[in-house]
């Protein structure tokens, strides 16, 4: 326990932090509300934690990412790099049995094309973990037509490669989905939902802008869940200075995102996983669980000994559609097993 200090200045601030992440640490022991008490199964596994549906799948609501894994630490390239050293193809294996052991059986990653092999190691390896696909163009070929016709036409090679690994999902990325809207083009998405239905395979839509969100419910399309980020911030310069006034250096987490994206999420019909609840880790995690009105104040179950990176935990959320209590105004009251960590998003990865 950290000792107090008689005066203020630094030595006060520092030990604050230290019994701040005690606290978040302590508190991120529990995966979902309630964890603490579970029974363990004769291997010594923790039982599964809560499901929903999505198509014929149970899903746990607490589901692992993939961002620190591959090295989308939405910061700088020399975190990228870092991220991708510390995962090799074994902490990788490890991270996704650690995770199974603790009650979670999904995990969601984009498509790459050296995933064949790490699939094969991870198989091997006994892991039986549910796969939810992220697919998008550029995670095939670096370069391709800049146009609503070639992102499309990318997006659809990118569901055939990924299918061969057998996916319970496949969503079209969320960077794709808003440039697509952009150009009013959001059609093109009903062909990538039925190529990845002729695979057998559930088809989501992944975005982070709640007007999308909202767009593509009233189409009454056959896709069958969504990725839903707590912030837009795949939203333009010109379109930031058209309603803010002041033009952006960078990503840009607004405190309004959450509310926002949350209050179509009720109303959906549809299951939504929900990302970037940390705003990639923009929020301090030593905040958590402190009142606010953003996400640093839930109680957040981010646990970075399963992630193996301590500042954007690769975990992720479900989300089902219902009512909640209007005590809490942008999440549900039972936070504490649908919010987490996690830095995902972004042009590469949300």
């Amino acid at each position: 326990m950290a000792r107090k200090h008689s005066g203020g200045g630094k030595g006060t601030e520092r030990t604050r932090g230290l019994t701040s992440r005690r606290q978040f640490l302590k508190g991120a022991t529990a995966l979902a509300a309630g964890t603490a008490a579970r029974t363990l199964d004769q291997s010594g596994s923790a039982a599964m934690l809560p499901a929903i549906s999505i198509a014929s799948h149970r899903v746990t609501r607490l589901i692992v990412g993939s961002n620190p894994i591959y090295g989308y630490s939405h910061f700088n390239r020399l975190f990228d790099q870092h991220m991708t050293e510390w995962f090799t193809d074994e902490r990788i294996v490890k991270l996704l049995l650690d995770c199974e052991h603790a009650g979670i059986n999904a995990w969601q990653a984009s498509y790459s094309t050296h995933m064949s092999e790490q699939f094969q190691k991870i198989r091997d390896a006994g892991c039986t973990i549910q796969w939810i696909c992220l697919a998008a163009g550029w995670h095939l070929e670096e370069r391709f037509p800049d146009t609503p016709r070639g992102i499309a036409s990318r997006m659809l090679k990118c569901v055939d490669a990924a299918a061969r690994l057998q996916p319970i999902g496949i969503a079209h990325h969320g960077a794709a989905t808003d440039r697509l809207f952009r150009a009013r083009r959001l059609d093109l998405i009903k062909e990538f939902i039925s190529r990845v239905h002729d695979w057998g395979l559930a088809a989501g839509i992944s975005t982070h802008n709640p007007l999308i969100l909202e767009a593509l419910e009233a189409k009454g399309w056959s896709q069958d869940f969504y990725m839903t980020a707590f912030y837009y911030q795949t939203r333009r310069p010109e379109e930031f200075k058209k309603e803010f006034g002041i033009e952006p250096v960078g990503e840009v987490y607004l405190a309004s995102g959450p509310p926002r994206m949350c209050s179509v999420i009720r109303r959906v019909e549809r299951p939504c996983l929900a990302y970037k609840v940390l705003a990639a880790a923009a929020n301090q995690l030593s905040r958590c669980g402190k009142p606010s009105n953003g996400p640093t104040g839930t109680s957040s179950p981010v646990t970075p000994s399963l992630s193996g990176c301590a500042l954007a935990s690769p975990i992720k959320s479900a989300i089902t559609p219902g009512r909640y209590a209007k005590s809490s105004p942008w999440l549900p009251p039972d936070c504490a097993h649908r919010t987490s960590g996690l830095g995902s998003g972004g042009e590469r990865n949300g």
